[in-house]
């Protein structure tokens, strides 16, 4: 019985191996664990378009084989990938072998993503490491990888074995942030002091960090320039940064947007940013004058300021 190797890493390598073991295979679909497969993988899942398997040698002990592969029949193999992660593939190596009226011609997709293609030998033979045709890149949920048989010229078998797939399984590119404080009424064609919010990133790629644009809202990385638009280059990987925002508004209105933070390959987030435009005139209640001297005299009044 194969044993399983559970493997995490940032390197390009092997995320995915199965040799089909020794034990004659029957059951449909076939769930058995591979010898290898990354620690953010799970569900190995191996179903076909008869929905059948059988057994045949394959390049040491079973493949896993189709009895009758004429037609086009598809063989899937089913991956998750953990919540948080993605994976990228790039490249697959694996053995096949047709009988003499067998499917002589396959193909491959990842995800939809045409991965490669070539012939099915009656001499058992691996394919050799093959580069995907195609990039397969930062894939998340699931790995669904399909062949495709074609060109049978009668009933004949076909046999899989040694399937292997290199690449990567790491974390996904995520931002954070947190609250903004409700900048309140705000008189038109003012501008108010700044609040704050943070963001923080992790696993980023190198590309800029862009916050904004929101009308009536400008950024400020450093709270001395402010602009509609914000870009932050960053090294990649951990980031954090403050980020100053002013409320000046145009409109006797509600300010409730929502400020969009995105970039460094994760995905756009949104930071909840509200503040109301008001247009007030205050008024004076002259009230009372007392206590006059030759240098004071108080006076009691009332300033009303309504808020429109």
């Amino acid at each position: 019985m194969a044993v399983i190797i559970l493997s995490g890493h940032a390197a390009k390598s092997q995320i995915y191996l199965h040799d089909f073991g020794t034990t004659t295979i029957s059951a449909h679909p076939y769930n058995v664990a591979p010898g290898t497969i990354d620690a953010n993988l799970t569900g190995s899942t191996w179903t076909n378009s008869t929905s059948a398997w059988t057994s045949f040698a394959g390049s040491g002990g079973q493949a896993i084989s189709l009895n009758n592969s004429g037609g086009t029949p598809t063989i899937t193999l089913n991956l998750s990938i953990a919540p948080g992660f993605q994976a990228s593939v790039t490249n697959f190596n694996f053995w096949r072998q047709r009988s003499n009226t067998g499917a002589q011609n396959w193909s491959m997709t990842i995800n939809g993503i045409a991965a490669g293609s070539g012939i099915v030998p009656t001499t058992g033979a691996a394919i050799g490491t093959t580069t995907v045709g195609s990039p397969v890149n930062n894939q998340t949920g699931s790995l669904v990888i399909v062949i495709s048989l074609s060109g049978a010229t009668g009933t004949g078998t076909f046999r899989l074995d040694d399937f292997r797939i290199n690449g990567t399984v790491v974390p996904a590119p995520t931002i954070s942030a947190t609250t903004l404080t409700d900048f309140g009424p705000i008189c038109i064609n003012a501008v108010s002091g700044a609040n704050t919010f943070a963001i923080t990133g992790t696993a980023l790629t190198t590309a800029n960090i862009t916050v904004g644009p929101l009308p009536g809202f400008t950024f400020s990385p450093t709270n001395s320039v402010f602009t509609n638009t914000v870009s932050l280059a960053q090294p990649g990987g951990a980031y954090s940064q403050t980020i100053y925002v002013r409320f000046s508004p145009l409109l006797v209105q509600s300010y409730n947007g929502n400020t969009p933070v995105g970039g460094g390959g994760a995905p756009t987030i949104n930071v909840a940013t509200t503040g109301i435009g008001v247009n007030t005139r205050p008024s004076i209640d002259n009230g009372s004058v007392n206590s006059i001297t030759t240098s004071s005299a108080n006076v009691n009044a009332t300033i009303n300021m309504t808020l429109a």
